[in-house]
This record gives structure tokens, sequence and C-alpha cells, in this order.
């Protein structure tokens, strides 16, 4: 009996032919994913990952909230400054209304005082709208430095000429501050409130400029 020979080889596939194209099928482990984490994706590994991206959220959350922090900061100190500047300015008109001699004098006490007791309850609720106690803010007891100087102006008979020219810078400071508070309102409600205080501000600082 003649044994019949085996049938050659096949040639090797050449690169790129079917063969290799589905290699992967029958050596499934050459073609695993590689991890996105570090170490194989180890459960240690997870959780360092996780903790880093934690950190950077926190430090995004509290820059964010800092921000706002201090947007609002500023804000609720202008609008404390133009409060206890409208106050004082209430207190110095009644005292130059019982002491003044001269027409001009007696004129800007008693124009500042009937326009900002007028505005008294807008700037309370300007006060309340940025979230400040009323009570609190507008509490005050004088300016001592300003007594001083009316005592004196008056002990030596220039009690005019001085609080002509205490009201005239009080009431420069007073609108600045009441335009920076306007200026910095974050809320329309504090913007509304505010904006009768603006709009005072601004022409009692021109007439006690004219006072000159």
């Amino acid at each position: 009996m003649v044994m019949q020979e085996a049938p050659p080889a096949p040639p090797p596939a050449p690169n790129g032919s079917k063969q290799d194209q589905y290699d992967f099928i029958f050596s499934p482990n050459q073609y695993a994913k590689k991890s996105l984490f570090p170490g194989g994706g180890s459960k240690k590994s997870r959780i360092i990952v996780a903790a880093v991206a934690a950190l950077v959220l926190i430090f995004l959350i509290m820059t964010v909230i800092g921000f706002l922090n201090s947007a609002a900061k500023g804000d609720t100190a202008s609008l404390v400054s133009a409060a206890k500047q409208q106050q004082e300015l209430i207190r110095i008109s009644k005292i130059g209304i019982q002491k003044a001699r001269t027409q001009d004098a007696k004129n800007i006490a008693v124009t500042t005082l009937l326009a900002l007791e007028s505005e008294q309850d807008d700037m309370k609720t300007a006060i309340e709208a940025a979230g400040l106690k009323a009570n609190s803010v507008l509490k005050s007891s004088g300016n001592a430095k300003t007594d001083q100087i009316l005592t004196t102006a008056e002990q030596n008979n220039r009690f005019d000429e001085e609080f002509l020219k205490v009201m005239k810078d009080s009431l420069t400071n007073y609108q600045k501050a009441v335009k920076s508070a306007y200026d910095g309102a974050t809320s329309k409600k504090l913007k509304t409130a505010l904006t009768k205080q603006y709009e005072s501000a601004n022409t009692l600082a021109g007439v006690a400029s004219k006072t000159e």
C-alpha cells in the first residue's frame, strides 16, 4: 500500500490579511483595553483619582463663594456708610436749625433735614433688602469731632461759617457713599430702594455747593 504524502503547509499570511484581522478572536488578551486609572485600575488608584477630583471641585466652589461674598460685603459696606452718614446729617441739621443765624445756614439745615427725614423709610427698606437690621445700622452716637468743631466755632462767633463748611463736606461725602451703594447694588429691590436716596443726595450736594 502506497502512502500519500501530506499536502504542503499553506504559506504564512501576509501582513494585513484577513487572518491578522481575526487574530483577536483567538488571542483576546492581546487587545485588552488599557485602564484609565494608573496601576491597572486598582482600588487604591481609583481612590487617589477620586480624591484629586474632589479637591479640585471643592477649590472651585470655594473660589466662587469667596468672590460672591467679597462682592456682597463691598455692597453692604457702602450701604452702611451711606445710612450712617444720613443719620449724622439729620443730627447736624437739627443743630444748625437751633444755632444758625444767617439765612443761608438756616436754609441748608432745613432743606437737608426735611429731605433726609422723608427718606428714612426708604433707607430702612434698603438696609433690610441687604439682609441687615435697620435699627442696628442706624444706631449712632454722633461724631464727636464734628461736635467739637461746631462748639469751638460758636464760641468764636463763627458758627454759621463752620456749619456751612461741615454741611458741604458731609453732603459731598454722603453723595459719594450713596452712589457707591447704588452702583454696587446687586438686587433690583435694593437698587429701587436706593433710587430716591441717590437722586436726593445729588440735589443736596448741589445745593450745598452754592452756599460758598
